[in-house]
């Protein structure tokens, strides 16, 4: 996987405040200082920066950049990576990050309480049960083996959603989890784009642009209001329509498209789905401010998973099982030459 983010791999483009960096590296020879220099280029950085697009990554990109043309200097490892542990931002790993709980969002008392919801049609799920090793396996994968070099920065998160809508639940997961994940892993885009097939599942996640792996689906917290804590929605939407009908709208989009993996959210709470054929298997739920099981590793392990091996043979097609003749002598009792 591909984990170099733009600014580190087009190393002979030109960028606005470049001058201005090598200028001060060429001044502070085998010396340079990150805090320095924001602060010898104060004027230039703030007129530079106005012609930014996003002043909440403005610090990230200086300090990409800085690092970038300090690459270019020679300089011997001891003298790089002290430098680079004096940049805050950007001294974590990648499973640290990961572990940053995402901020909860409020709910406005003249917002919309309906418990309705699309009713989903189709041919149900043969089977609906527990995905039971789903967060055993997210805890024990090392994401930091992904890149151990790169260093990031803490996620940006927008703490003041007020939902008075289903809109503003996708808002808050948009900016909050998947612009993060956007960022962290380059080669993974979630978003809303269109699938391949019929259905229009509120988020879907593609890998290079091209290959989809992943439909995600939000919920206002009504909907699913009345599940239990600690109760398993592969148990409760056998008794409770309105959850089944949820189930039942991600099982079509992800048979329709034939994938694999899809995820369930009302923000506060998530539900990790995988799909074999004519059955499902859903994770139990886990929390926006869970520590034992971070959210946005959950979300990352399942991208990584599903770019792996996102297929999953639609419901209504026969599946065909190739018999070798090895298989054949088997069956027969024969033993093999």
């Amino acid at each position: 996987m591909n984990m170099n983010t733009p600014e580190t791999t087009k190393t002979n483009e030109t960028y606005l405040g470049q001058d201005a960096i090598t200028s001060y590296l060429r001044e502070r020879k085998g010396k340079p200082s990150y805090h320095g220099f924001l602060t010898q280029y104060r004027d230039v950085i703030v007129k530079t920066s106005f012609s930014s697009s996003f002043w909440g990554d403005l610090d990230n990109s200086w300090a990409t950049n800085f690092l970038r043309e300090m690459g270019k200097l020679n300089l011997n490892k001891e003298i790089l990576d002290s430098l680079k542990a004096k940049l805050p931002h950007l001294a974590l790993r990648l499973e640290e990050v990961l572990s940053y709980p995402p901020p909860h969002i409020g709910y406005s008392p003249y917002g919309t309480t309906s418990k309705t919801t699309t009713r989903a049609g189709g041919k149900p799920p043969r089977k609906v049960m527990l995905w039971e090793n789903f967060f055993d396996n997210v805890n024990a994968y090392s994401f930091d083996e992904l890149d151990r070099e790169r260093k990031f920065k803490e996620p940006m998160f927008v703490n003041d959603f007020i939902v008075t809508e289903e809109e503003v639940v996708r808002q808050a997961l948009n900016v909050n989890i998947f612009l993060v994940l956007n960022r962290l892993f380059p080669d993974y885009k979630f978003s809303m784009r269109k699938v391949y097939a019929s259905g229009k599942p509120d988020y879907s996640c593609y890998y290079q642009e091209k290959l989809l792996i992943l439909v995600i689906e939000t919920k206002r917290i009504h909907i699913l209001e009345g599940i239990k804590d600690g109760q398993k929605l592969s148990d409760f939407c056998k008794t409770n329509a309105k959850a089944r009908d949820v189930v039942q709208q991600l099982y079509n989009y992800m048979s329709e498209n034939e994938l694999q993996f899809g995820v369930l959210s009302t923000y506060d709470k998530h539900w990790f789905v995988k799909r074999d054929y004519q059955d499902i298997y859903i994770s139990e739920s886990l929390s926006l401010d869970s520590s034992s099981h971070p959210v946005l590793k959950a979300y990352a392990y399942i991208a990584l998973q599903a770019k792996e091996n996102p297929y999953s043979l639609h419901p209504n097609r026969i599946k065909v099982q190739i018999i070798t003749e090895a298989d054949t002598r088997s069956s027969k009792g024969g033993v093999p030459n």
